[in-house]
């Protein structure tokens, strides 16, 4: 994958991860989640999926084959 689709994975993950709260607590809006995550917090959570993303392909390629 290449560092983009990695960042959009990542961006898809937290979008997925911040749904399934709204959806548990029955929010029907995205409103306070807008405001939750405005300035440095989305990018910080995507950042760090992201660097999970990549450390888990590097794992499975340095995994060697039972």
């Amino acid at each position: 994958m290449t560092n983009e689709e990695i960042r959009q994975l990542a961006d898809d993950a937290a979008n997925e991860a911040v749904r399934h709260i709204q959806d548990k607590l029955g929010q029907t809006t995205g409103d306070f989640a807008g405001l939750y995550f405005s300035g440095p917090r989305w990018g910080e959570l995507v950042s760090m999926l992201a660097d999970y993303a990549a450390a888990e392909i590097m794992e499975g390629l340095n995994h060697d084959p039972l």
